[in-house]
């Protein structure tokens, strides 16, 4: 017996399907009953059939996989009826049975599969063409075998369901829903890859920024609906111009990039611009009505303006510019002086370097509290710049340039530091026994020695770790192997949170979610703003606290504004919510009084 304990949990821990889990069982089974064949059957009851799936056959009498009978002619449905799992004497007890006669069954023994909900899903049986006696120990094993295999079955079926959603997650995100376009993500996402593929093959890229002149018109003069009919024709044409390589995508708005491979010289990519000036120009029927709109397009060439995705986007938006600039129906090619001065990066640069050695910098606090009943669960550090000519500005117009002039690791240092003294200094108060969410860049999470860092952090501060959360992006994670698991692993170990940030917005992968130790999925601000009233937008928040509840993660939705998009969160189960409908972000001094005021700390 205690070798066949050993063989049975070898082979529940390394199965990753239902026929690795049951062909190692049935060869147990054998060997337990002394029945020569063993099998599982599925139930199609709506079909009326039994389907043999797998089957182990050691004697002449052969149960072959694949065979499928008539259900109320097995044997499995008599025995389930009469609650009887063992009998010696088929032809005795059930001889009407064709499907027993024609395959020489005369002993005979099965238990139900059921899943956990108790949903019957087949049995699991053993037969043979002699008489035998029934084997000690049999119905238990029997029993035992049938609720694994059940337990497999439903995982299995959990793991296409989430496989499901998350494709349908994946499809909705990376794509417009009016025109049936890459969007913007999606777009970025595939111009890296045809950039790399131009530096593999010493090919040329073109990106073509095009802009609808006086599209406001059409929405003012014939109605928004009318608007949209428009930009699916406009979507279409592009489309009917370009090659099965290139790609067309809409940015939101009248905005539209198209990306040309293989672009020979710039003489060429005028020759194709001017293929979707010309299918432009034409007359647009909407509703029976004739429009003529004319478009202003903007070009950047690989590797001529830009080795990345944003540098091409970025010249090609440039250039868009100035062919409106220039009386708009046109196309003009990036030049660098197009750009703002090179001296003002310097200068900005430089206003940074002195905001981080002299700590210009500000945390703002904002809260998140549980659907069900209000309480505080935590807080989100989110810094500010004093810039000394514009006043407080926001990360977003500062954090992606601090990446790209190598800033960010100083920065998010000290925002980690003061998050964690802050947080401390009102829990020393009685207030804010929540953890504090501090969002860490690619860069930093780069260095392996980021844990150190932050355990360094928490010992100073005298924080708990329990009490700090880091937030990640998916990009950050997608694009990390090996360092990455012990780098969270070693964040896990200390006690620290791990919460996936924006989420949705990227790979929205299955395979990380399970391979990461990650807590908590927030919903990002853009699939939250629009609901209830969009209904694509409603099915992505959907998808993913679904699949935060299969894997036993936290779901926090960002960006919550209205009473109306509460009671929708609520409705789906989603655990918390941050944004203005509970509090907008704070300085310290007010996120104290607001902590004070609300007595959150339940």
């Amino acid at each position: 017996m205690s070798d066949l304990l050993e063989q049975l949990s070898a082979s529940v821990s390394s199965a990753q399907t239902v026929e690795d889990l049951t062909r190692p069982l049935l060869e147990m089974l054998e060997a337990v009953t002394g029945l020569e064949s063993t099998y599982l059957t599925a139930i199609d009851e709506a079909a009326g059939l039994q389907h043999v799936l797998y089957a182990r056959n050691s004697s002449a009498m052969q149960i072959p996989e694949g065979l499928s009978v008539p259900w109320n002619d097995t044997l499995c449905k008599r025995a389930l009826e009469e609650g009887r799992t063992y009998t010696d004497d088929v032809p005795g007890c059930w001889g009407d049975s064709e499907a027993a006669q024609a395959l020489g069954i005369r002993t005979y023994v099965s238990k139900p599969v059921r899943m956990g909900n108790g949903a019957l899903f087949g049995t699991l049986c053993a037969a043979s063409s002699e008489s035998r006696p029934k084997a000690p120990q049999a119905d238990r094993i029997l029993t035992l075998f049938a609720f694994l295999i059940g337990q497999q079955v439903e995982r299995e079926q959990l793991i296409h369901q989430l496989l499901a959603a998350n494709e349908q997650l994946a499809s909705v995100a990376a794509t417009d829903q009016l025109t049936g376009l890459p969007n913007r993500r999606a777009l970025t996402s595939a111009l890296q890859r045809m950039l790399a593929q131009g530096w593999r093959l010493n090919l040329a890229v073109q990106v073509a920024f095009i802009d609808l002149d006086g599209f406001k018109s059409i929405n003012d003069t014939y109605g928004h609906e009318a608007g949209d009919q428009f930009l699916v024709a406009v979507a279409q044409r592009l489309q009917g111009v370009l090659r099965a390589d290139d790609l067309a995508a809409r940015l939101g708005g009248d905005e539209f990039v198209v990306v040309l491979t293989d672009v020979g010289s710039p003489e060429d990519a005028a020759v194709v611009t001017d293929k979707l000036l010309g299918a432009m120009h034409g007359v647009f029927t909407i509703d029976q009505l004739p429009i003529i709109i004319s478009p202003s397009i903007g070009i950047a060439l690989y590797p001529e303006h830009g080795h990345n995705a944003a540098q091409l986007l970025r010249c090609a938006d440039a250039a868009m510019h100035h062919a409106k600039e220039s009386g708009r129906g046109n196309r003009q090619f990036y030049d660098p002086s197009m750009d703002a001065s090179a001296l003002d990066v310097l200068r900005h640069e430089r206003l940074l370097r002195e905001a981080i050695a002299d700590g210009a910098f500000e945390l703002h606090y904002q809260p998140q509290v549980r659907l069900s009943d209000g309480a505080l669960q935590g807080l989100e550090a989110l810094v500010r710049w004093r810039h000394p000519e514009r006043g407080l500005i926001g990360p977003d117009e500062f954090i992606t340039f601090a990446e790209s002039r190598g800033l960010i690791t100083p920065i998010g240092r000290w925002v980690l530091r003061e998050a964690c003294r802050q947080l401390k200094a009102w829990q020393a108060e009685g207030l804010a026994m929540v953890p504090v969410a501090v969002n860490l860049s690619a860069l930093e999470f780069r260095q392996r020695d980021v844990a150190a860092e932050i355990a360094a952090v928490l010992r100073t501060t005298g924080l708990a770790p329990q009490y700090l959360e880091i937030e990640l992006t998916e990009s950050v994670l997608m694009h990390q192997t090996g360092q990455a698991l012990d780098t969270l692993n070693a964040l896990k170990a200390l006690g620290v949170g791990i919460s996936v940030d924006d989420f949705g917005t990227g790979y929205s992968s299955l395979a990380y979610l399970k391979r990461y130790p990650i807590d908590k999925l927030k919903i990002d601000r853009s699939f939250v703003m629009d609901t209830p009233g969009n209904a694509d937008d409603v099915a992505i928040v959907t998808a993913v606290i679904q699949m935060g509840r299969s894997l036993q993660l936290k779901t926090v939705a960002e960006g919550v504004e209205t009473q109306a998009q509460v009671e929708l969160l609520r409705g789906l189960g989603c655990d918390q919510i941050q944004g203005h409908v509970v509090a907008v972000p704070m300085e310290g001094g007010v996120a104290g009084e607001w902590l004070a005021a609300n007595t959150a700390v339940r």
